[in-house]
């Protein structure tokens, strides 16, 4: 198994459960910039660019603006050592086990001995987007580098046609039946009256930030936030 943009070690509830299956993997492979604990208990470690080391796009806040909005950004800081792209890797495996890497917008180019640029995969990875990622380039290059913003480009949503009566099902499957089990609150009536919501916090963003020694310093515990009429109502 790869493991890429995650820390399967301690990114699932039962841990332990996830410990024993990472255990008995044939191979592990975890790619990561520093020893997280999925690294730690990998049997390889591949140290990749990081964000500020590489050309990118903001593919994925980019989906959650009103306005159609893209930004491509050029590599600021040289990489250490031997590090690479995370596309890279990917390709030099494919490459050594004779696969040809199939993205949305088609095959990437196989031959040579080195990658195809970063813009070549980036345009075959999104494909289907409102302005390919190299014209994004260009036009963020024109702009001095800032954000461009495609205003007529965004995608407008018509009135429907006064004909057409389709609508959602919002009772398609086995979702009125997790519902009702959501409902029924299981855990409460165990004697359970509160959940733990465990998932991003100011320093931390999912598994990443306990390894940064500046924010350590500044987050020395890790405290449960309650209700003040919850802590009243205990005494």
């Amino acid at each position: 198994m790869i493991s890429v943009g995650g820390n399967p070690e301690v990114g699932f509830p039962n841990q332990l459960k996830m410990r024993r299956a990472l255990d008995d993997l044939e191979l592990f492979v975890q790619i990561d910039p520093w020893m997280s604990a999925s690294a730690k208990r990998a049997d390889v470690v591949l140290a990749p660019k990081q964000c500020l080391e590489r050309e990118d796009i903001s593919n994925l806040s980019e989906w959650w603006h009103e306005r159609a909005y893209a930004r491509y950004t050029e590599a600021v800081a040289e990489a250490p050592g031997d590090v690479i792209d995370e596309y890279e890797m990917f390709w030099h495996l494919a490459k050594q086990l004779g696969i040809q890497m199939q993205l949305m917008g088609g095959p990437l180019p196989m031959d040579g001995d080195a990658p195809p640029p970063k813009e070549v995969f980036l345009d075959l990875m999104a494909a289907g987007c409102l302005v390919p990622p190299s014209q994004v380039r260009q036009d963020v290059q024109k702009a001095g580098g800032a954000a461009v913003i495609y205003d007529e480009l965004h995608p407008l949503v018509e009135a429907g046609e006064p004909s057409a009566q389709n609508r959602f099902t919002l009772t398609a499957g086995d979702m009125p039946h997790q519902l009702e089990k959501y409902s029924a609150d299981a855990a409460r009536a165990a004697g359970f009256d509160f959940r733990l919501i465990s998932r991003r916090s100011k320093h931390r963003f999912n598994s990443i930030g306990q390894p940064l020694k500046n924010l350590g310093l500044k987050v020395t515990t890790n405290p449960a936030y309650i209700h003040p009429d919850d802590m009243a109502a205990r005494g």
